[in-house]
C-alpha cells in the first residue's frame, strides 16, 4: 500500500505536527517524531502566503530538515478568486511535479504540492535554503557576478527543454498573460507619477510594439520561467566571486523563447551601466549553453532574437503596474523597473 497524500489544508493555521509527517512521509524523508515547531512569515509575496517552520524533534541531533518553507494560497477570498481565474497555483503545481522528475536547473527541493480542482486551494512544502542563502534584492537589482549566475541556471532550465516535444503536451501551459489595447491609457495617470517625461515618452513610442513582440513565433522553444527576475531568485553567497543560484517561483511558467527570460532578467534586474558591461558575455554564456544540447544555435541567432524580446521587459512591467496595489515599496519597485527597462529600450530601438 502507498502512503498517503498529505490533507490539502485551507489555513496555514492548520498546520500540526501529524501534517508535517505525513508530508515527510510523501516525500520518502524519514525524520523521528516531531516535537514541536514554530512558524514565521518569511518574504512578501504577492500571491500567496509564504512562512518558515522551524523543527524540534524527539531525538536530537536527528538527521532531519531543521525548517521547511511552506507556501499556500492567500487568506483574503478576493484574491483567491483573482488566482483562480489567472491559473498561477495550477502552474505551479504542475511546474514542480514536471521539475520533481529531474532538473537540470539549481531549485529548492519540493516535498509536496497540491491544489484544489479549482485552482483556489493551494499547498506547497519545500527545502529551506534562508539560513545559507538570500533572497535577491528587486529594488537594489543584483550584481554582475550574482546576474551570470543566474543566467547560467536559467540556460540550464532552457537547454533541459530545448525544443522538446512533449511540451506540446503540457496542457496546464497558460497562454501570455493579456495586454489590453487601451493599456496606455489605463496606467497614463501612474506611468505620469512614476516616469520621468523621457521615459514617459519612451513608453510611450515602445508600447505599441508589444502587441508585434506577442504575435512573433520563435524558431526554439522551451520551457520559460517567464518571471526571472531578482527577487525570483535565491543566492548562496558562500563564495562572493561564484555564488550559487537557485530559481523559485514557478507560477507563470509557460513554453516559448529562452531568450526572452535572458532579455527580462538583464532589462530589469541589473543596472544600466552593469548591464551594458556585461549583457553581451552572458548571453554569449546562454548561448553556449544551449548549443551543447543544439550545435545549430548561434549567437547570431541568439542576439536577434534578444534585440526581438527586449520590449518583452516593458509588457511584463506594465502588466505588473495594473495589478499591484499603490503602495510605497510597490511603487519604488516599478519606478526602478521602468528605468532599467526604458534604458534597455532606448539602447536596443533607438527610441
Amino acid at each position: 500500500m502507498g502512503i498517503a497524500m498529505p490533507e490539502l489544508l485551507s489555513s496555514i493555521d492548520q498546520i500540526d505536527s501529524r501534517w508535517l509527517a505525513s508530508v515527510f512521509a510523501h516525500a520518502g524523508i524519514d525524520v523521528p517524531a516531531i516535537s514541536s515547531f514554530r512558524v514565521a512569515p518569511l518574504g512578501a509575496g504577492n500571491t500567496g502566503t509564504t512562512v518558515k517552520v522551524s523543527l524540534e524533534y524527539e531525538v536530537s541531533g536527528a538527521a532531519a530538515p531543521a525548517s521547511v518553507v511552506c507556501k499556500f494560497h492567500p487568506d483574503d477570498q478576493a484574491k483567491i478568486d483573482a488566482i483562480k481565474s489567472a491559473g498561477v497555483f495550477l502552474t505551479e503545481t504542475n511546474v514542480q511535479k514536471l521539475l520533481a522528475e529531474h532538473c537540470e536547473a539549481a531549485i529548492p527541493e519540493c516535498y509536496f504540492v497540491a491544489v484544489a480542482d479549482d485552482g483556489g486551494q493551494f499547498n506547497m512544502v519545500s527545502e529551506d535554503l534562508s539560513e545559507k542563502c538570500e533572497l535577491g534584492d528587486q529594488i537594489n537589482g543584483c550584481s554582475i557576478v550574482e546576474a551570470r549566475a543566474a543566467i547560467l541556471e536559467l540556460a540550464r532550465l532552457h537547454r533541459q527543454f530545448w525544443n522538446e516535444p512533449r511540451l506540446n503536451d503540457l496542457e496546464w501551459i497558460r497562454p501570455r498573460m493579456p495586454f489590453p489595447e487601451n493599456a496606455l491609457e489605463l496606467l497614463d495617470d501612474r506611468l505620469c507619477q512614476l516616469l520621468t517625461e523621457e521615459q514617459h515618452d519612451v513608453v510611450k513610442q515602445a508600447a505599441p510594439r508589444i502587441y508585434d513582440w506577442l504575435a512573433l513565433e520563435p524558431d526554439n522553444q522551451t520551457l520559460i520561467h517567464v518571471d526571472c527576475r531578482v527577487d525570483n531568485l535565491l543566492f548562496d553567497q558562500n563564495n562572493s566571486t561564484s555564488p550559487q543560484a537557485y530559481l523559485i517561483d514557478f507560477a507563470l511558467v509557460s513554453v516559448g523563447d529562452a531568450v526572452a527570460d535572458v532579455a527580462y532578467f538583464l532589462t530589469s534586474s541589473l543596472s544600466p551601466e552593469d548591464r551594458l558591461a556585461c549583457e553581451a558575455d552572458l548571453l554569449d554564456m546562454h548561448t553556449r549553453e544551449i548549443a551543447r544540447k543544439d550545435p545549430a544555435y548561434t549567437i547570431e541567432k541568439a542576439m536577434a532574437s534578444y534585440r526581438e524580446n527586449i520590449v518583452s521587459s516593458l509588457y511584463l512591467t506594465m502588466v505588473a503596474a495594473m495589478g499591484v496595489p499603490d503602495a510605497p515599496h510597490k511603487r519604488l519597485l516599478l519606478r526602478r523597473l521602468f528605468e532599467r527597462n526604458c534604458a534597455a529600450l532606448q539602447h536596443w530601438m533607438d527610441l
